[in-house]
């Protein structure tokens, strides 16, 4: 039924006559959407009079169209059907009759002006014709875009031949849409005609025209209408694509350096502009780190970073998230550096080799790094406090180089410590005194400072000692005899020496160009130590004094 297909129709009943009868046009009940009411005007109608045999069609249906095409007077309703205007909807008037059309002078309307109501308020007309009506119908439905329907004798027909009329009537169906900018909904043609209870079918084209939409749901709403009408709508909802490439996948690079990661954002094949990336470190020894930023009109957007400190806490792969939208993907950045310096160990003879030099290669993905900055430091030994920082060259390599003194201060063992971003190594050098002294007794001056006989009989001799890390300034003399010392002397002292086995060792001030005079029971021993513990001996060897004989 009619109210089936829509809900919100409304129906009105107007009669007409002759103008010979008592009324030419008479409205029974205007449109509503009271069934109850609609129904009891129809069960009210009373056909009568009539007179000669066409009727006053022409001003009926222009007056139950437009009241303006109406005649004043008694015998015509003040009021038309009151279709609705303004408000899209579809205007239908059906006319049933059994008589051709009056054209008598008293009649206001012909087919002119009946048509022209008709089609000024949009109304479509339906024909049922029973037997005995003429052609007009024919004319006003083929002017109208209606249609005109045979009545059986008796009238029996009458519901279905107002709903086969409605059926066949065409309609047009249009379309409206709602859409959020970037998004187009679009359609083969702007309207389709055709015959009610048919399909209306487009072609749609949804289209996506901002890519900054990636990656998110857009809703869109597209309405319908039949002749002006809402007959329903559609309600869209589109998530648009997005995918996300982060780049590098993996990378090592040295500690004390930057990295830099960028993320390419496309719909489709389209870049992404105007979207927010977020890095972030989920793992690894820069977990916390984060940046954000918005695509560029390519579609891309960088991050760069550094470790958050230096030293083997620094080292290991990180775990970065790169999101937008809920897009996301990781990629991984290993933080690596070596030191290796060399040599671990070395010794050198402190009186003969002065200098060491300590060499470094630092490495990164077992690559040398160039113009990495290594600093060298010794840490503890005698040459503590002395530094050097060095920038490795083309190869990765540095080298530091130092000299120490020629003292016993200096015997020991240094630790160098070979530092680059924090990671160090520690090798070490060792100064030593292997070298023995060297003591001598040479034969000296007499008291008057004569040099002695070439046998040195009289045992005139000048001690004195040397050393390649010492500076020597005394020696001990020895009896080698009785074992006793007599002392230390200075380098240089001259002295007398006197042999005499079984006396008493002694030790006096000596006279003249001799400091001392000194008696043993055995040769006399000259004997120096180093600083390292080091010693050597020198005799002075003098023949015994000899025995008296009484």
């Amino acid at each position: 039924t009619i109210l089936d297909e829509s809900p919100g129709a409304k129906f009105g009943y107007a009669a007409f006559k002759d103008t010979g009868d008592n009324f030419v046009y008479s409205l029974r009940q205007s449109l509503t959407t009271d069934k109850t009411a609609w129904l009891d005007s129809i069960n009210n109608l009373n056909p009568s009079g009539g007179g000669d045999f066409p009727e006053a069609q022409w001003d009926g249906i222009a007056c139950a169209t437009d009241i303006s095409y109406c005649k004043d007077g008694s015998k015509y309703s003040d009021a038309d059907c009151g279709f609705t205007t303004g408000t899209p909807s579809k205007k239908v008037l059906v006319v049933t009759t059994d008589a051709t059309f009056s054209n008598q002078a008293d009649i206001k309307n012909d087919l002119t002006s009946t048509t022209a109501a008709l089609q000024g308020a949009g109304v479509t007309l339906i024909g049922l014709k029973a037997s005995g009506a003429g052609s007009e119908l024919n004319s006003l439905a083929t002017a109208t875009g209606g249609t005109v329907l045979p009545l059986s004798s008796d009238g029996s027909n009458v519901g279905e031949a107002i709903l086969e009329g409605l059926g066949n009537l065409p309609t047009t169906v249009t379309h409206q849409e709602n859409c959020p900018d970037g998004l187009a909904v679009t359609f083969d043609v702007a309207d389709q005609t055709v015959t009610s209870g048919e399909d209306a079918v487009f072609e749609e084209t949804i289209q996506v025209n901002d890519p900054a939409l990636a990656g998110t749901t857009v809703e869109c709403g597209v309405e319908f209408f039949d002749n002006g009408a809402s007959i329903g709508s559609q309600d869209i909802s589109i998530t648009v694509p997005l995918s996300l490439d982060a780049s590098p996948d993996s990378a090592v690079n040295p500690l004390c350096s930057s990295h830099t990661l960028e993320a390419a954002l496309l719909s489709g094949t389209v870049p992404v502009p105007g979207a927010m990336v977020t890095f972030v470190v989920t793992s690894g020894p820069n977990t916390g780190v984060a940046g954000n930023g918005v695509s560029d009109d390519d579609g891309l957007v960088s991050f760069t970073y550094s470790p958050l400190t230096t030293g083997p806490a620094s080292l290991g792969t990180d775990t970065i998230a790169v999101c937008s939208r809920g897009v996301c993907e990781n990629v991984l950045k290993t933080w690596d550096l070596e030191v290796d310096a060399s040599p671990d160990t070395a010794t050198n003879e402190l009186g003969s080799d002065t200098s060491h030099t300590v060499s470094a290669l630092v490495k990164s993905d077992n690559t040398g790094l160039e113009n990495a900055e290594v600093n060298f430091s010794i840490i503890s030994g005698p040459n503590t406090g002395e530094t050097s920082d060095q920038n490795t060259d083309e190869s990765g390599e540095a080298s530091f180089s130092y000299s120490t003194e020629v003292s016993c201060d200096k015997l020991g063992t240094d630790q160098i410590e070979v530092c680059s971003c924090g990671i160090c190594e520690i090798v070490e050098k060792t100064w030593e005194d292997t070298t023995p002294p060297v003591a001598s007794c040479e034969p000296g001056v007499n008291p008057a400072g004569e040099e002695p006989k070439a046998d040195n009989q009289d045992g005139f001799f000048t001690v004195s000692g040397s050393d390649d890390v010492k500076d020597v300034t005394q020696v001990e003399l020895v009896d080698m005899g009785s074992g006793e010392s007599f002392g230390f002397f200075d380098i240089g002292t001259q002295i007398k020496y006197v042999q005499a086995p079984g006396a008493p060792v002694k030790i006096k001030k000596g006279s003249g160009e001799v400091d001392w005079k000194l008696t043993g029971n055995g040769d006399l021993k000259v004997v120096v130590e180093d600083c390292a513990g080091n010693t050597s001996e020198a005799s002075c060897l003098v023949p015994p004094k000899p025995s008296l004989r009484r």
